[in-house]
């Protein structure tokens, strides 16, 4: 079903996209656990799709809460945690601002090099 996805993204379809990579998600993290390398880049592909049609708080938000996840379970380094990074840092470029738990703070309350928002949680 990533797969799906994927190609639906690419292919510019992302709303189909959306409910592939939602379904997709749902049962990796119900097969697999939430920080199995392959529920991590299927939350990563569910983000992409909800960025790709400016649902930015959204995408925002799965971002920053696979990358906390990414770098805890494969470390700083992997094509993934670089990809949710970028991600993110594109959502914070375009909005100069992101959601946290649905309400938006400014871009930089974000800790990069902690992977989690400052003086809290990721999930606070």
């Amino acid at each position: 079903m990533s797969n799906l996805a994927h190609v639906l993204c690419r292919r510019g379809k992302y709303a189909e996209a959306e409910q592939v990579s939602r379904e997709a998600l749902a049962l990796m993290e119900e097969v697999l656990g939430n920080e199995h390398p392959s529920t991590l880049a299927s939350r990563h592909d569910f983000a992409l799709a909800l960025f790709q049609q400016g649902k930015y708080p959204e995408a925002a938000d799965l971002y920053s809460q696979n990358l906390g996840m990414e770098q805890e379970v494969l470390g700083y380094e992997p094509a993934y945690t670089l990809e949710s990074m970028s991600g993110l840092a594109d959502v914070f470029f375009l909005t100069k601002q992101v959601s946290r738990g649905g309400k938006a703070v400014p871009a930089d309350t974000w800790d990069w090099r902690k992977g989690s928002w400052k003086g809290a949680s990721i999930n606070a």
